[in-house]
């Protein structure tokens, strides 16, 4: 593989060296409750074929000539949209709604199509290799992926279509019911907001290659966190991430001169503890390998334009792109997040269906459902958890979020028939 050096978006900090302490330290950060989401769309051209990476460069500069703020992610047809901190569901849908009206009406008019698409099933991984932006950073882990024989892992940054839910915490215990609450309803979220068009490589599959994906990640990267499934209070979840942290293989990091580093040499992938024989244990080595960390739910930093860490905060990466996967994360946002009682009523109804969301044993069963939902793509609401299953608590999380909204309507459709049939034919 060809690697074009662009290092700009990774922050350098090559002078602070952290140890596990200062991870934890940088955790117990709190800051004001509040919530944002990202949301990844595709763009092709009338016929329905990728972009390349010269028109992803023209289109950006249209978006910003019209004051649209856009994130590169590593296709070249994908392209981010971001919320501000909101502390209300109907605040952060109205935002992104304007965002992506503006976003789409630009798109139209520079002659090309906005495509809703969770999982790009229709093209190889190879034909999204060779749609890609060219980026030192995601250059280094679709290398390590591939050299590696995780094919799979390398369809992630490339293939999929992402609803990202972000979640400040006020404190330690909010970071803990939050997550413990969100671990329980992970395999619920995944089932209802999938949007994968049920194809694998141009090929008809029933499973949900999403949460495959996520899935197949290794040292304990991928599907739910065994932080968040292990932890028995907040100070203990805290501990339990800066530990994971600091002695999780690393893919990459960055070397005494701030050069990338592919960690594929003989199979030996060296840890942030392990850095620090060489003096590599720096914040920017930190912050790889957080965001190396591809759960499905996860602790992560909050950063500003320059990539610096501000804060901290719960990221819930389950959901597709789809027609309403925004509005109904940004509600589950509102509602496990932001508001105490309401969290509290669903963590007690959970309880009485056997998923007490504080117990090693409902730790066990969320893992094994997630695993279940990822295979079962027609099947995941007939999945057991507790004395229940994932279409019943799905139902059942809809009465709470109810607000008579259409996104409520089409999650109860969805809920109902099941996945929808593929969205888009994806040519090259």
């Amino acid at each position: 593989m060809t690697t074009t050096p662009n290092t700009a978006k990774i922050a350098k900090d090559q002078s602070t060296l952290v140890t596990a302490a200062d991870i934890y330290t940088d955790y117990a950060i709190t800051q004001n409750a509040a919530m944002g989401t990202e949301v990844e769309y595709l763009v092709t051209t009338k016929a329905g074929q990728l972009i390349s990476p010269a028109t992803h460069e023209v289109l950006k500069a249209d978006f910003a000539a019209a004051g649209i703020a856009v994130s590169d992610e590593p296709l070249a047809s994908i392209f981010e949209l971001k919320t501000g901190a909101q502390t209300e569901a109907a605040a952060m849908i109205a935002e992104m709604d304007s965002l992506s009206a503006n976003f789409n009406a630009r798109v139209k008019k520079s002659g090309f199509v906005v495509r809703q698409a969770g999982y790009l099933g229709h093209i190889t991984l190879n034909d999204a290799m060779a749609a890609r932006l060219p980026s030192e950073r995601a250059d280094g882990l679709l290398e390590h992926f591939i050299q590696n024989g995780q094919e799979m892992c390398a369809r992630q940054p490339l293939m999929t279509t992402s609803v990202h839910l972000s979640l400040s915490y006020a404190d330690l215990d909010h970071a803990y019911e939050m997550s413990k609450a969100l671990m329980v309803l992970t395999p619920v979220l995944t089932a209802l907001c999938e949007n994968t068009g049920g194809f694998f490589d141009g090929k008809a599959c029933d499973f949900n290659p999403s949460a495959m994906i996520r899935l197949s990640q290794r040292d304990g990267r991928g599907g739910l966190s065994p932080v968040i499934c292990a932890a028995e209070d907040g100070e203990d979840l805290i501990r339990r991430q800066a530990s994971h942290l600091y002695n999780t293989p690393m893919m990459m990091h960055l070397d005494a001169t701030g050069s990338m580093r592919v960690t594929n040499d003989a199979g030996q992938h060296p840890s942030l503890r392990d850095l620090q024989n060489v003096g590599l244990n720096t914040a920017s080595n930190a912050m790889l390998s957080e965001s190396m960390q591809y759960h499905m739910l996860k602790l992560t930093s909050l950063r500003n334009s320059f990539g610096q860490m501000t804060g901290k905060r719960l990221e819930v990466r389950m959901a597709d792109n789809g027609p309403f996967q925004h509005n109904l994360m940004a509600r589950i946002g509102e509602t496990i997040g932001l508001n105490a009682d309401l969290r509290n009523d669903i963590i007690r109804d959970l309880t009485k269906r056997g998923l007490n969301p504080f117990t090693t044993e409902t730790a066990r069963t969320s893992v094994q459902a997630l695993n279940n939902v990822a295979t079962l793509r027609h099947g995941a609401m007939k999945v057991p958890m507790g004395n229940s299953t994932v279409g019943h608590i799905a139902a059942r999380l809809l009465d709470f979020l109810d607000t008579g909204s259409d996104d409520i309507a089409l999650a109860r459709s969805t809920l109902k028939q099941g996945p929808a049939p593929t969205p888009i034919i994806l040519k090259m």
